[in-house]
Parts: structure tokens; sequence; C-alpha cells
């Protein structure tokens, strides 16, 4: 019982440790890590936290798209419109790829830090991972 304690309570300081390294090593304000509020879009959500949202336009010609919030407590999309990033292999154009996004489609986002180095904001991704290797015509219903 004393050994699992001691590991648990190492375990505990090791990702404390873990997680003010890579603070650190980013660059990132330590408020960006505690609970985002301000407005309606993030105020029930925390870093990683996973969210449904649905489309509010067709697949873009870029990474991005908008969508609205799904409310947590009414399940009603109305918690705020956000813009999504979208991760695309092969290529940049959701217009290109696959799934093929349409108007109205439910859709999982997380929020995470981005940095390019200079910059440093909370963004919201989308979890589906995009192709532009299609192996079939997608058309609007």
């Amino acid at each position: 019982m004393i050994m699992a304690l001691t590991n648990s309570t190492k375990t505990k300081r090791q990702v404390i440790q873990n997680t003010e390294d890579i603070r650190k090593t980013a660059g990132v304000d330590d408020r960006i890590f505690r609970r985002i509020g301000g407005n309606r879009a993030t105020q029930q959500s925390r870093l990683g936290d996973s969210r449904r949202a649905v489309t509010t336009q067709g697949a873009p010609a870029s990474d991005r798209i908008t969508a609205n919030l799904y409310n947590v407590g009414t399940g009603i999309a109305d918690a705020g419109e956000i813009t999504v990033y979208c991760n695309i292999s092969n290529g940049s154009l959701l217009s290109e790829a696959a799934p093929l996004l349409f108007t109205d489609t439910d859709i999982t986002v997380y929020q995470s830090v981005w940095t390019d180095g200079a910059t440093t904001e909370i963004r919201w991704f989308c979890s589906t991972n995009f192709d532009t290797d299609k192996s079939c015509v997608c058309t609007d219903p």
C-alpha cells in the first residue's frame, strides 16, 4: 500500500513537472492553461475537451471552416460561432478533401494551443483527419 501511494505521488509530481516544462518550452503564458472564459463560445470548455459543433457552410477552399458549437446544457447549436482548423493530408483545401463537409454537418472539435513561434493562441480544431486522396466522387446531398 505504501509503495502504491509513493508511485502515485511520484507520477503526479512528474506530470506536473512535464506540464511546467512544456509551458516554458512553448513560451506559453500560464494563463492559457487555466480554464478559458470570457465569451459564450469558450465559456464551458477547457483545453483538450471535445465538443460537438455543426458547420455553417460547405467545404471552403481553405483549411478552416465556420461552425456553431452545441450548447452543453441544451444540446442546441447556439453556443457561439467558431472558426475550426482542419488537418488535411496531401493538400490544404477542404473543398478538395474527403470526407467532404456540407452545411449542417455535425463535427467533433477540441481546443488546443497553437503557436508559430511568434504568436501563441488558442484555436478550435476538428478531430477528423481529412485527405485529398479521394476514392469517391462526393456531391452535396
